[in-house]
């Protein structure tokens, strides 16, 4: 596993992931998302296009992402 301090949603960490693999796509691959088909991902990669999330997807995003930010520091300090 490999760690890096990257600030989600920025520029830098959209660029890192554009072509890599990460636990974020874990469900995909194993066709158990509710959100994307393991063959529409497999069609991203093949191609290279790749569909804009919609408004209510992307506040879904927001929400996570939030949500994220706000259990870190407790998971931290349990660390």
């Amino acid at each position: 596993m490999k760690l890096l301090d990257i600030t989600q949603g920025n520029a830098l960490w959209k660029a890192w992931r554009a072509d890599k693999l990460t636990g974020s796509v874990a469900p995909v691959i194993m066709d158990d998302s509710p959100y994307q088909s393991r063959f529409d991902y497999l069609t991203e990669v093949v191609t290279g296009a790749k569909e804009e999330a919609s408004d209510d997807l992307q506040a879904l995003f927001q929400r996570g992402h939030e949500a994220e930010a706000a259990a870190r520091p407790l998971v931290e300090s349990q660390l």
